[in-house]
């Protein structure tokens, strides 16, 4: 087991590595057909943005593993009766529609905070590349005013980004733990009903545990990714106006 998750780190590495890499050169690219480019905007894309887009890959892999074992948890549910996989089959798209009203939202948030970054490292940009009239003014302590001011907004708007993506953490997870309750209590019914013997709540509890489990990664992965793909996007598209 030690082996193939070592084998399969190694594979999402070389994936990581050529997608960046890939990234990086359409930065660059831009930088040969524009004459006066961005500054703060190329080291915004090159800095920060490379760091969600690696996340975004990160949470290819996270789907897929997710949706690996969530097919191996239904084939258990259908082993167990076949209305139970049927029904968990409804709750999966009840689940899955989740990420449709959470995609703009998700968008919005990670394009602010992409935003917020490039502001920021203008500022800065702005103020350092001052240093030398600064100090001939002895203004130092003013440019450390400044620059500890500049932080501070910085910081104070990621903090609202980062709640607002807590909280779209937690609408799946709590319509995930709906599911599950609804599931058991399907199963109670097949139960009265004859269709099940009574100890299968306790394997239907233990595999829906596991099977929600991984829907609930597989759909805070696609809204994060959602968006990873639009910052992805628009400073692509960005890149080749300038």
């Amino acid at each position: 087991n030690c082996i193939v998750d070592y084998l399969y780190q190694r594979k999402q590495n070389e994936v990581i590595q050529f997608a960046m890499n890939e990234y990086r050169k359409q930065i660059s690219d831009s930088l040969c057909v524009n004459d006066t480019p961005d500054t703060a905007r190329t080291l915004a894309s090159l800095n920060s943005d490379t760091g969600r887009i690696e996340q975004g890959i990160s949470n290819v892999f996270v789907m897929a593993d997710a949706g690996l074992f969530s097919v191996i948890f239904s084939i258990a549910l259908f082993y167990l009766h076949w209305e139970l996989l049927v029904f968990a089959l409804g709750m999966f798209v009840m689940n899955m529609l989740v990420p449709k009203f959470l995609k703009r939202k998700s968008e919005e948030a990670e394009k602010t905070g992409s935003d917020a970054q490039k502001g920021y490292l203008e500022k800065s940009k702005d103020l350092l590349d001052g240093f030398f009239v600064w100090n001939a003014y002895n203004q130092k302590q003013t440019l450390k005013d400044k620059l500890d001011t500049s932080g501070r907004w910085y910081e104070k708007k990621m903090r609202r980004i980062r709640n607002i993506q807590s909280g779209l953490s937690e609408i799946p997870r709590g319509v995930n733990i709906t599911s599950q309750f609804l599931i058991i209590i399907f199963t109670v019914c097949l139960i009265m009903k004859g269709k099940v013997l009574a100890g299968t709540i306790l394997s239907v509890g233990n595999i829906c545990g596991d099977l929600f489990s991984n829907i609930s990664n597989l759909i805070s992965s696609s809204i994060k990714l959602s968006g990873y793909d639009s910052v992805y996007r628009e400073r692509v598209q960005t890149e080749g106006r300038q």
